[in-house]
């Protein structure tokens, strides 16, 4: 059960540059962010490192000390034309490539006991922040795949705590085009975040009954 508005604040995350990814902008959003004031809700921003042993228990860590009221985490996607929300975390590891310290575990689940494509689900309605980010002029859809890298394995954690409702968000890669041609810029991607976090602190830390309840797929 999600407790009361403790500080006021949203804890925003990226990831630092992995693999051929040398300059990950959600690093920079993060960094740009931290800080912000959206109505009377402040972003606490962390860039987390690609590691399947320090990301959820540095993840946690923030957790318990920010006490936030939102949580929205933040990963890149070389493929993506347009801003995905994603609707589930998987109970997954699995990883094709090695992380930023040389750790490639087996796939595996992240609970034992639970299959290892249980899901959790985003609490917050997806559909409602879709429709603001379309009024917006943000291009974006609902995604059912978050791959099952360390943005899924944040992912999972952030829900699996349940202290307070968690999103996750792909956004292109700065080298990426939306549908219509258009470069994803920096400055355009942060501005597409700084919606999302605007609808989200808006609707959601001014009435958090509205995320009340945590949706879990096949617990």
């Amino acid at each position: 059960m999600h407790g009361p508005l403790m500080g006021r604040r949203v804890y925003l995350t990226g990831f630092e540059p992995f693999l051929k990814i040398r300059e990950n902008p959600t690093e920079a959003i993060v960094q740009r962010l931290d800080g912000e004031r959206f109505g009377d809700v402040t972003v606490a921003s962390r860039v987390l490192p690609v590691a399947w042993e320090k990301t959820p228990s540095l993840l946690l860590e923030d957790l318990d000390r920010i006490q936030p009221a939102l949580c929205v985490h933040l990963g890149v996607s070389g493929q993506a034309q347009v801003i995905r929300l994603e609707r589930f975390a998987y109970n997954t590891i699995r990883s094709a490539f090695p992380d930023n310290v040389g750790a490639q575990p087996e796939e595996q689940p992240i609970e034992i006991g639970r299959p290892v494509e249980a899901t959790l689900e985003t609490p917050l309605p997806l559909a409602e922040l879709l429709e603001r980010l379309k009024v917006d002029g943000v291009p974006a859809e609902i995604s059912t795949d978050p791959g099952r890298y360390l943005c899924n394995r944040a992912y999972y954690a952030s829900l699996n705590r349940n202290q307070a409702p968690a999103i996750f968000i792909h956004i292109p890669h700065t080298d990426n085009r939306d549908p219509s041609g258009e470069r994803w810029t920096l400055q355009r991607l942060r501005i597409g975040t700084e919606s999302i976090l605007r609808s989200l602190c808006e609707a959601h830390c001014d009435d958090p009954s509205r995320a009340a309840g945590l949706s879990e797929g096949a617990r």
